[in-house]
């Protein structure tokens, strides 16, 4: 409860990790359990998902960033509505693979899973973006340079449903 409570922005180093940790979040790694776990989400400070943890190595991890062309992400909108958003190198492409309700009142996407945090996180607006709903589907693009997000504070959010 505390960690969630802290200002964006705080760093925290746990000096005895070794010992077993200080922190309620904190654990040991080693080569087979290290710090990050593939696909965890990456956060900016705003709280959009701007990419995720792709490979992990002894003293560093791979991230893909949404301005990556490798990007593709599933997602989910308030609805119900399930996307896949992809980055063809050129714009972003977002199309339901599995639709609840057709409407175009979709204000954001979110994070399909469930994260040990109180809320799913946000990976795109949507709401000044000209959506497509046409035959049970709803789609849109946009140019990857549209795409605005801040890289000054970074967080690693870790999964605990992803596959």
């Amino acid at each position: 409860d505390m960690l969630i409570s802290m200002k964006p922005g705080t760093v925290m180093v746990d000096v005895s990790i070794d010992q077993g940790g200080c922190f309620e979040s904190s654990k040991p790694t080693t080569h087979d359990n290290p710090t990050f776990v593939k696909n965890d989400i990456v956060v900016n400070e705003e709280g959009f998902v701007i990419g995720f943890v792709d490979k992990i190595f002894q003293n560093h991890s791979e991230v893909i960033f949404i301005y990556d062309s490798e990007f593709s992400m599933p997602a989910i909108d308030k609805f119900g509505n399930e996307y896949l958003v992809e980055n063809n190198g050129e714009e972003l492409l977002i199309y339901t693979t599995s639709v609840n309700e057709l409407t175009s009142n979709i204000d954001f996407i979110f994070t399909d899973s469930k994260f040990d945090q109180p809320s799913r996180f946000p990976i795109l607006a949507l709401n000044e973006i000209n959506l497509t709903v046409d035959e049970n589907k709803i789609s849109t693009s946009f140019e990857i340079e549209d795409v605005n997000f801040s890289f000054t504070d970074i967080y690693v959010v870790k999964a605990n449903d992803l596959p």
